[in-house]
Parts: C-alpha cells; structure tokens; sequence
C-alpha cells in the first residue's frame, strides 16, 4: 500500500494512524517506517504535539538547494567576515508542507520551492528535447506539441493561478524559444504570430497554448468537477450519488449540485454577501472564473462562462469535458479578434496572406507523427513552418538582395526577398516548378486511382476522335507560368479523367460517390504566394480565395483552347467543316475540375471533394 492519506483533526489524525500501524502489524507482519510518513497543518503547532512525537511523524519540508561553491567557502572582508554577493546569499528559509497526490499542501515557502524545481527541471526538459533533436526538427516539434508544452497542466489545474501564474509564465517563454528555434531566432516575436500559434490548429494556430491564460480556466474546470464529486447529488431520476468527502456539505449547502433548475451549486460557498478569507480555495475559484469570464466578455460565441460563479458548470451534458468547453469559448473569442486585427493589415503583408489562405490541409503537418515514409527533412521543415505563419524563410532570408538566376522574370521580381516569394514566382532555369507541379499530381491522383476510383491519368483518347493524328502533342507545362495543356501546345489532355458524381458548383466541399457512367475531367494547378492570384479581391477578402479564383478560371481556359483548336484549318477539315467539334466534346464531359494547391499548404474545394470520395 502507498500514497496513503489521512485528514481531519490534528488528534484525530495521529490516532486514526497509530491504529491503523498496529493493524498492518498485526494482519500483514508489516512495518511502517516513521520517516516515510510526512504530516502538514496550516496555523498548528506540530512540532509539540504528542501524537505526533509518539507516532515519529516528520513534520513535512522540503530540503533548500545546495549553495553555489561559492558560498560554502566565501571570500572575508577586512575585518575577516564572510562576504557574499546577492545572488550567492542562503536561500530562504523554506516552510513546510506535504505532497498530495503529486500537489503542494503547504505554506507559501514550500508550494514556491516545490514549483520552482519542476518548472526548472521542466525548462530543461524543454530545452534539451530541441536541443537533442536539433537534427530532426520535425521530430523535435511532435515532442514539444505532444509532450513538453502539457509537462505543468496538472498543476495549473490543483492550485490557483495567483500561485502558478510566474512558473506557467516562464514555462511559456521557454516553449516559445524553443518552437522558434525550429524556424530561425526571433521568427515568433511579432505580436500578430505570437497571438496565432496560441490557436488550436484547426483555428489556423500551431496549438502552443499559453498556459498563464489557461491557468484560471483549468483551475475553475478542476474546481467544479471536484467540488461535484465531493457532495450527494441526486439525478432527475431520484437517483442519489454518494459523494467523496460527505463531510464538506456544510460548506456547499445540501442539494447544491442536485440536477435540475432548483441546484443553488456554488452560492453557499462563495455568495457576495459572504466575507472574503472564510475558504481560501474558494476565494481563489471566484477570482480565477471571474477572470476567465471577463477574457471572454465581449464575444458573441456562448458556453460555460454565460454562467455567473454561483452556477458555475451548470447546465452541461453529462460527458462534456469543463475546460475543454472553457477553453473552447475562449479561443473562440481570441479567434475572432486576431482575425480582425490581421484583415486590419495591408494586403500585401505575408501574415495576412497566410492567415487568410489556410485551411485544414495547410495544418496537418502541425498534429501528424513523423513516419519513415512522411518525416520532414530539416529543409522542409523550416520552410513549411514559417510558410505557416507568414513569416520570413529560413532558406531565403539570408539571401534577401540577391539576384535570382533565371530565364524570365515578372516585372520588379529578379531580386530574392526575405520570404522566398519572388523565387516562386521567378521563371527558374530547368523544371523546378514542374516538378512541384508533377509530384502533386503524381501523389494525389495515384492515391486516387488507389483508393479504388475508376479512372484514368492524362487520357489522351478523350479527343481523339475530333483531332486529327497529326496535330502535334506538345510536352506538358502545367507546372510552368503561362498555363499548362489547355493553354499551350495543340492538344487538350487534362492531367485525369475518373468517373465520380460531382456537384455542379466547386464553391464547397462535397460528398461524392463513384459512378460507372460520369466520367470527369481533372486538372493539376499550382500558385505561389506574392503573385497576381494572392492579391485577388478573392484572396483578399476569403478564406482560401487563391485557389478558389485559380480554380474558377480553369475550365473557362480549357474552353478557350477548344475554341482556338475549333477554328484550325486542319481540325475543321478533320470534323467536316464544324466550328464546334472540340467544344462540343468538352462539353459533353462536363466542367473541368480544379485540383488547385497553393503556397500555404491549401487546396480548392474540389480537391477536398476528391478526398472525401477517395
């Protein structure tokens, strides 16, 4: 048996354990060890008591840190006294106190001792996770979003917030050096990026939690959840459940956390009209709901904190988590601000960019485990990283000034810029874009073909029988400024053909179903950020408005190269003189579908569609 627990009156206490000595002895044979026992008691005197020395009881404490060396033999001044600096003088005095399930009970000088050496131990732990895995970035970010950024929650849930908000404070600074040095230094200070990666990821955030602004919100869940497990409730059924420590009914009042309407829950406990000191703990509670509800204020978006302190964590489902609706209704609100303040930017700036072309894809790689296949190299996961949040490259930044090899160039975009833009918009020497272009499309539509969808990759017979033989099939450029099959060469050959029910608008995502008799056209496109399509009224004003505007224009341009096919000598002589031939066989495949992917992770409303039927 460990971790045992008694509590209750200082005599009562020490009896209660003496007794229950002389029964292990008695049934089991067994010795309990005076030394490993610990008591604690606010305001008594321990050190006299005779229970308490006939038991051989320590009084709880915490051993001081060691002295520097420095202190242990320190130089004298020149009257031959020791002479220390500051920071080299004794420690405090520490007090006393007990470990409770893993909590600090005790005075002010233990509960601070025992915080300050597991937020130091936990400060190294961060520090040494990015510093051992400095070779694997991604690897070491899944360490720090799964392990290292959660290492003090359980504390910030068992004591109030006035007692861990230094500790979560410097915890949080060091998480931010941390994240930070998988980017470059510095590329988390502004305030605009700082707000954003406290966001959950599915808000466009990198899930790096403040855990100071938590700390009220896991103080309140923890202290409703408790104080309900303490106290009888009686269920709409009539149903009583017995409570943990029947013993504190007196201090929340009889029936406080029954269900339905009537339940007073918290107003015996912390009523206005009752003095403040009576119960720490509940002095605490009000102070750390009050806070968390005045974060929350101005939002429209509804949820625990509506609820004054009296009726704290009334009317909820049964199986809902407190602190994750809390936090919920609060980065609601921190959403909705940041995104008013970042639309707020011009529209040039890269973090409104970011912000504003997002969306789930983009975030995968922030919650998913490196694998052999999937890891990112160091590279790429700088890169991908600060692409995120719109802050400069780790690769370009270094070479902002210098002049870009290439052989074709956008007006005023020969130079390289801190984010790397002008390099993606640059016409480079070889294939670099096509190969971006070609490895997407390889991946998706292969995964497609794959999943079990009918269908086939640049189907070439489509047309075959409204183009004549020896209108040449120029290479494909999809991946090249300027446009890519349906723009150039002599030939209309989409980068797939599969057969799916797809809706007729590519606005939204949709449910799709294979189909044996649909067969539709798919093309491949690719945009980088700091062009033309980013700075669309689209792009400016929606969510994920890039793609989507890149993705209206497709099919218009596959209709624009059938009609310059159509009016050839050579196709009309080939369909009998029709001026209609090609259209009409394009039309009668339906819209072209748009799989387009941007600078930011995103895709348009198709490419989501796809993967929903895939």
């Amino acid at each position: 048996m460990d971790d045992v627990y008694a509590v209750g009156p200082r005599d009562t206490v020490f009896a209660a354990v003496a007794r229950f000595q002389t029964a292990v002895a008695g049934l089991l044979g067994l010795s309990i060890v005076p030394a490993k026992l610990a008591c604690f008691s606010f305001g008594a005197d321990l050190d006299h008591h005779p229970g308490r020395i006939a038991l051989g009881a320590p009084i709880g404490t915490i051993d001081p840190p060691p002295p520097p060396p420095a202190a242990i033999h320190p130089p004298a001044d020149d009257d031959g006294r020791p002479q220390l600096a500051p920071h080299l003088m004794p420690p405090p005095l520490h007090g006393r106190g007990v470990l409770v399930a893993g909590v600090p009970i005790g005075d002010a000088h233990y509960v601070d001792t025992v915080l300050a050496r597991i937020a130091a131990d936990t400060e190294s732990y961060i520090s040494k996770t990015v510093t051992e895995l400095r070779c694997d970035p991604h690897a070491a970010w899944t360490s720090l979003y799964y392990a290292a950024q959660h290492r003090f929650d359980f504390f910030l849930r068992h004591l109030p917030p006035a007692v861990t908000d230094a500790y979560a404070r410097r915890l949080d600074a060091a998480v931010i050096t941390a994240a930070a040095s998988l980017g470059y230094a510095g590329c988390l200070d502004d305030p605009i990026t700082r707000r954003r990666i406290r966001l959950p990821a599915r808000m466009h955030g990198l899930g790096l939690r403040e855990r100071a602004a938590l700390a009220p919100i896991a103080y309140v869940a923890c202290f409703v959840e408790a104080a309900e497990a303490c106290v009888d409730r009686t269920s709409l059924d009539g149903a009583v459940a017995a409570g943990a420590f029947d013993v504190l009914e007196g201090l929340f009042g009889p029936g406080a956390f029954d269900a339905g309407p009537g339940a007073h829950r918290f107003a015996a406990l912390v009523a206005p009209n009752l003095p403040r000191g009576r119960v720490p703990s509940a002095d605490a509670f009000v102070d750390a709901w009050t806070a968390a509800a005045n974060a929350a204020a101005l939002s429209p978006h509804r949820g625990p904190l509506d609820h004054s302190v009296l009726q704290a964590g009334s009317d909820r489902p049964s199986d809902q988590r407190l602190q994750r609706a809390i936090t919920s209704q609060h980065e609601l609100a921190a959403r909705d601000a940041l995104d008013a303040d970042i639309r707020a930017l011009a529209h040039t700036d890269p973090r409104r960019e970011a912000w504003l072309s997002t969306d789930s894809f983009s975030s995968q790689w922030i919650s998913a485990w490196p694998s052999r296949r999937d890891a990112l190299s160091a590279l790429e996961f700088g890169e991908i990283f600060t692409t995120y949040l719109g802050v400069e490259s780790p690769a370009a930044r270094p070479l902002a000034g210098r002049p870009i090899p290439v052989t074709g160039v956008r007006a005023g975009r020969s130079t390289c810029d801190a984010h790397g833009h002008n390099v993606g918009l640059a016409v480079l020497k070889g294939r670099a874009h096509a190969d971006c272009h070609d490895a997407i499309a390889a991946r998706v539509l292969g995964d497609t073909l794959r999943a079990g969808i009918p269908g086939s990759t640049e189907p070439r017979y489509l047309f075959a029988n409204v183009l004549p033989p020896h209108v040449p099939s120029q290479p494909n450029t999809a991946g090249q400024h300027g446009g890519g099959r349906a723009g150039g060469g002599q030939r209309i050959i989409p980068d797939a053909c599969f057969r799916l029910a797809f809706p007729a608008a590519a606005e939204a995502p949709a449910a799709l179903a294979p189909t044996a008799s649909s067969p539709t056209l798919f093309d491949v496109k690719t945009i980088h950020a700091g062009g033309g399509t980013y700075l669309s009224a689209a792009a400016r004003t929606h969510r994920c408005g890039a793609v989507a505007q890149r993705a209206r224009s497709v099919d218009t341009d596959y209709q624009r190269k059938a009609r310059h096919l159509d009016a050839e000598p050579a196709v009309r002589r080939h369909n009998g003189g029709s001026t209609t031939a090609v259209l009409g066989t394009l039309r009668a495949l339906g819209n072209v579908r748009a799989l387009v992917f941007g600078q930011y992770g995103e895709a348009s409303a198709d490419v989501h569609s796809l993967l929903r039927a895939a």
